[in-house]
């Protein structure tokens, strides 16, 4: 899901209702997860390009967008 925030917002978060920003943002989260665990891995080394590490960077990006327009939105 590698795209500009800007690209993610208006794709993933504006004009979404409560229920789809919420899913977006568990769907980011457990992506996070995934990502650190076959980083933790001892085994690891980096095979793609972005490499994981990039990848949760910008993904962590996405959460912050998406967790801040829902709390503005619906708290």
């Amino acid at each position: 899901m590698m795209m500009s925030p800007d690209v993610f917002y208006d794709e993933y978060i504006n004009n979404k209702d409560k229920k789809a920003i919420h899913a977006t943002i568990q769907e980011l989260e457990q992506n996070i997860q995934e990502l650190q665990e076959i980083i933790d891995a001892p085994d690891y080394e980096p095979n793609i390009m972005p490499d994981e590490a990039t990848v949760i960077y910008w993904t962590k990006k996405y959460l912050d967008l998406a967790r801040k327009e829902y709390q503005e939105r619906f708290r």
